[in-house]
């Protein structure tokens, strides 16, 4: 007999009626093992879940983690934009001393340029008035020698 067939004959259901010795225990050795095959297939089940549930949470660490690395990667790219922003502002900033000290270079040039010429033109006035004191006295020399 089929398992169906023993738990779907008229016999198990018609209330009074015993079955044969053998039978019975055929249809407790069925259910016995139905029962340890329905255990089994829970077992399985939940040990399938906990896979799961496990290649979840490996699935999520991973994510996590790449996630992560991203930041990380994102964060390394602004510190290295920073730094050379940080850099140029540095390189900017030497640069305009280096522009105010050649200005002030050359308003010091062109101050002592200014000096010289003036110190010059006073050194030719000062020449020009000793020559013509000097041919006027070489005149009234030679003045005094026609005579």
């Amino acid at each position: 007999m089929v398992f169906s067939q023993v738990l779907s004959s008229p016999k198990d259901s018609s209330a009074g009626k015993r079955k044969a010795p053998g039978q019975q225990e055929v249809v407790v050795r069925k259910k016995a093992r139905h029962n340890d095959q329905v255990e089994r297939l829970r077992k399985q089940e939940e040990s399938l879940k906990e896979i799961m549930m496990i290649h979840m949470e490996g699935s999520l660490e991973r994510m996590n983690i790449r996630l992560e690395t991203e930041r990380l990667k994102l964060r390394s790219q602004e510190s290295r934009q920073e730094y050379e922003l940080e850099e140029m502002k540095q390189r900017e900033q030497e640069m305009e001393k280096s522009k105010q000290k050649w200005e002030k270079r050359k308003q010091e040039s062109e101050k002592s340029h200014q000096e010289f010429l003036k110190k010059h033109h006073s050194d030719m006035q000062s020449l020009a008035r000793k020559k013509a004191k000097f041919d006027s006295a070489m005149l009234r020399t030679d003045g005094d020698s026609d005579m």
